[in-house]
């Protein structure tokens, strides 16, 4: 946002500039107007697939968060099952 922001007033302020000097005509102030809109919309655009991407970025990490905690539920699981089965193999070859 703050790109659009800059570009805006980047070009407002060359605008005005331009017209209290007096050395822009018309035609050059309509350039100047055009090249204007297409800085907004392309920073409108740089805006929203940054929004898009960090909106993916932040969905991956859900995921993989998720995908984190079943791996340590899966451990511990496992953790426990092998100390069962080390305690019953102990107390088989106790016998």
């Amino acid at each position: 946002m703050n790109i659009k922001r800059t570009l805006s007033m980047t070009a407002a302020i060359a605008l005005s500039v331009g017209m209290l000097a007096g050395c822009a005509s018309t035609a050059q102030l309509e350039e100047l107007k055009a090249e204007i809109a297409k800085s907004s919309e392309t920073s409108a655009k740089a805006l929203s697939t940054a929004n898009d991407a960090a909106s993916v970025a932040k969905s991956a990490k859900e995921r993989a968060d998720a995908a984190m905690d079943a791996a340590n539920t899966a451990r511990r699981a496992s953790d426990d099952h092998k100390e069962m089965h080390e305690r019953m193999m102990q107390k088989a070859m106790a016998k």
